[in-house]
């Protein structure tokens, strides 16, 4: 009976890490997004504000636990490098400051969801030192 118990406290409490991740993504969203109004106000990029928007979907998707807010978050990411490419093309220097926060929150992000960070794990420790399809169907 413990074990059950056990079992039912960890469902209902989300794991720090989602819920740190959702609170970023929740202040960074509003953040670009109100600097994002005032960008396009002075005839600036729209882009700061498209992703705040998209920042505050994926806020609580991520605080509810739900892998459509990963999904979508990496959606994201994969957006702002390509419109960071676009920007600033392959320039280190100029690069960085548009994507590594954002891309080392999925990695965090990634690496404590425990669907993807149990599957990755197996597939390592099957011997996969690039995990693909066949790796991940091994894992399972």
């Amino acid at each position: 009976m413990r074990h059950d118990n056990q079992q039912y406290k960890d469902r209902r409490l989300l794991p720090l890490g989602q819920c740190l991740a959702g609170l970023i993504l929740l202040l960074t969203g509003v953040a670009m997004l109100y600097g994002g109004i005032r960008l396009i106000t002075l005839d600036g990029s729209w882009y700061y504000a498209i992703a705040g928007i998209v920042l505050l979907i994926t806020a609580p998707l991520l605080l509810l636990a739900r892998r459509s807010g990963l999904v979508l978050y990496a959606g994201f990411c994969a957006a702002t490098l390509a419109w960071a490419l676009y920007e600033c093309g392959w320039n280190p220097i100029a690069l960085l400051p548009r994507v590594l926060f954002f891309l080392v929150l999925l990695i965090v992000m990634l690496l404590t969801w425990r669907w993807f960070a149990r599957s990755f794990l197996r597939a390592i420790a099957n011997g996969c030192a690039a995990p693909g399809r066949h790796c991940w169907s091994a894992a399972r």
